[in-house]
């Protein structure tokens, strides 16, 4: 039984591809490895498409770093989870406690484009990071941002305790085929319009950025 880390650093985000087994025999590496960065608070993103095993134990790993990384203001977000792994985790419930995304089916079909329609993983896990950091700590038992993720959008909320009720102001879509992001802003009617100030970008970080300016069009 082997385990196989191998880690793209930058900023904001470690992605790490996990290959395998992860069972009783690996699991103390993979802890060993990821729990310095998950204590210091950093966004790990661990891409799970090349692992072949992984039962309960495993699991308890994966809980334990997303413990460490969200007590110090980082996060675990598992992506490319093979089906039989990802109905494992939905079966003991562990998909409620720590972000996890299939992996993807791929088409077969000739003339299609290869570029996936779905937003980017990697640039979910940087708008969920930026959801979470954009409220200071002391606040986020009254107040929240929270992203929803449907299709090739990701809609961004403002959530008010104690009810949570979510209030969307602004949408992050996705274009499969040019690779592009657009930013939306909700008006009063409700309906999502694009930004006039903001161009098309292949990097959502730029969206990001653009709101953290607290244009009134979408802050109030």
């Amino acid at each position: 039984m082997s385990l196989s880390i191998s880690t793209t650093t930058t900023d904001t985000v470690n992605l790490i591809a996990v290959e395998g087994e992860l069972d009783l025999a690996t699991v103390d590496r993979m802890v060993g490895e990821l729990g310095p960065w998950a204590r210091k608070g950093r966004h790990l993103v661990l891409d799970l498409s090349r692992l072949t095993f992984c039962d309960g134990i495993g699991l308890a790993a994966f809980q334990v770093l997303h413990t460490h990384a969200a007590l110090a203001g980082g996060s675990l977000y598992l992506i490319e989870v093979p089906s039989d792994i990802c109905r494992l985790m939905q079966r003991v419930g562990f998909d409620r406690l720590v972000p996890v995304s299939p992996t993807r089916a791929k088409s077969n079909r000739p003339g299609m484009c290869s570029r996936p329609t779905n937003p980017p993983d990697l640039d979910v896990a940087l708008v969920r990071r930026w959801c979470t950091d954009r409220v200071p700590e002391y606040v986020r038992s009254e107040f929240r941002i929270s992203c929803e993720v449907a299709d090739s959008c990701l809609t961004i909320h403002e959530c008010f305790g104690p009810n949570w009720y979510p209030m969307a102001f602004a949408r992050l879509r996705y274009n499969g085929l040019s690779g592009l992001w657009v930013l939306q802003w909700r008006d009063r009617g409700r309906e999502f319009r694009t930004c006039e100030f903001l161009s098309p970008s292949a990097q959502v970080q730029d969206l990001l950025d653009y709101l953290d300016t607290d244009d009134s069009t979408f802050w109030g």
